[in-house]
């Protein structure tokens, strides 16, 4: 049987994958002094900070919608991005006139604005909207999707799209009425359902917007064309140099230790946003790094590869790992942080724990000593548990000593967490506390001097 849960999990899915759409790395609009002048002056994106300060508040919404969440910043987003992309997602209460168990998946108004590299990159990705449109023209029955633990609605309908301009901005835009569809063949209530995809230079705004066809005081049409006129009204009369800075993915990204600000013979495994890794639905931080670290000078390696970053008869390798989360605001972050290391305070001092099987495997064992570490710098304050210790397996066996270091940290809108191991040869607590507090600082010190 498939639940009432799943079903709206499905549809939102649905309408997610109408919102993403992929793009490349963040770029500005035209430079001063191009494009139409006096009264057919098309109201340009500057920035990706112009055309954030120009997105509606809650109250601006279309309505009825009431504001659910905004990525980045809110919970499910998707996976990692490579591009920079605001995205706000709105619900609308199921109307009375249409009750349980007819109704399921809910309706939602998203609205997106994305900046690209350049104008090729932009048009890119207008196209796979216009693809999305183009799958809903005429009678169309596309069918559910399947997840490991769930599913993607399927949509069957009638529709129609075409090409669009509004205020200089080119696109596309689609309406349509349907049903969405369970692999189960459970139809949902009828709905009205509209986009609106448009792009000038290097900018994209779209908006996608569902009404249950009961609702028929108002349409997804007019939600989506209103929507689009007024934000394109307010990016005109902002002046970009007023628009507050924001945290965005390439912001983060460009914080992120380059190879010169790494210790010398490192290897970096994972780099995100941009690897093929950090495609995986299951990498939900913004930016990220993983990095092995050479051994301390004097002490022997494994063996060579990956083994030369393992101590002889040693279990685990040097390694550093950093992933960076934009959050809605700062108290958010705070708040998410104290969360992450919240739990610390229970393993300090002396410690002798067995390892303990848990629903996903198990946590180990401790042979060794605890400590909590407060730390701080310009603009961002964290947490560290230290553990001095050998970790003990579930079927008794007992690793190398190391000095295993993890801990979260906050400054503004972000969340940083750190996991680190460091073999004890050759090096000592302060040696090692050092290291992560240094990348951690200039972490945030490259974030606050990213253009």
């Amino acid at each position: 049987m498939i639940t009432t849960r799943k079903r709206r999990a499905a549809a939102l899915l649905g309408m997610l994958a109408m919102a993403l759409v992929g793009c490349s790395a963040p770029g500005v609009g035209p430079a001063e002094g191009d494009g139409p002048t006096g009264d057919d002056v098309v109201p340009a994106l500057a920035s990706f900070d112009h055309g954030v300060a120009a997105l509606p508040s809650a109250d601006e919404l279309p309505a009825g919608f009431v504001m659910e969440r905004r990525c980045p910043g809110g919970e499910y987003c998707g996976p990692i991005s490579d591009h920079d992309e605001v995205m706000l997602l709105a619900s609308m209460p199921v109307p009375p006139e249409v009750v349980e168990p007819e109704v399921w998946g809910g309706t939602y108004f998203t609205f997106r604005v994305a900046v690209y590299s350049d104008a090729e990159a932009a048009q890119e990705a207008l196209a796979g909207e216009r693809d999305r449109a183009a799958e809903r023209t005429g009678d169309f029955d596309i069918a559910p999707g399947t997840l490991e633990d769930g599913f993607t609605a399927g949509e069957t309908g009638t529709g129609e799209s075409g090409d669009i301009e509004i205020a200089g901005w080119e696109g596309v835009q689609g309406l349509w009425t349907s049903v969405l569809t369970a692999p189960d063949g459970d139809p949902s209530a009828e709905r009205h359902s509209a986009l609106i995809a448009i792009v000038h230079d290097a900018a994209l705004i779209a908006c996608s917007a569902q009404r249950y066809a009961v609702d028929a005081g108002a349409v997804a049409e007019a939600d989506c064309a209103e929507a689009v006129a007024d934000y394109l009204e307010r990016l005109a009369a902002i002046d970009p140099a007023d628009a507050p800075r924001v945290t965005t993915v390439s912001r983060l990204a460009a914080a992120l230790p380059a190879e010169g600000d790494l210790p010398a013979g490192h290897e970096v495994s994972v780099r995100c946003p941009g690897d093929p890794e950090c495609e995986d639905e299951r990498q939900d931080q913004d930016a990220s790094l993983s990095v092995d670290l050479a051994l301390p000078a004097g002490v022997t390696p494994q063996g060579d590869g990956p083994d030369r970053f393992r101590v002889q008869g040693g279990e685990w390798s040097e390694n550093f790992w950093l992933r960076a989360y934009i959050q809605s605001d700062e108290a958010a972050a705070q708040a998410a942080a104290a969360e992450r290391t919240g739990a610390a305070d229970a393993l300090v001092g002396e410690l002798d724990t067995p390892a303990t099987k848990t629903d996903y495997g198990y946590d180990y064992g401790v042979k060794g000593r605890g400590e909590i570490i407060d730390i701080a710098g310009e603009g961002w304050t964290g947490r560290l548990k230290l553990f001095e210790a050998r970790f003990v397996h579930l079927d008794g066996r007992i690793g190398d000593p190391r000095f295993d270091i993890r801990g979260a940290a906050s400054g503004g809108d972000v969340l940083l967490v750190i996991e680190s191991s460091f073999t004890v040869e050759g090096r000592d607590q302060a040696d090692a506390v050092g290291t992560v507090e240094a990348q951690i600082a200039g972490f945030f010190d490259r974030l606050a001097a990213a253009p």
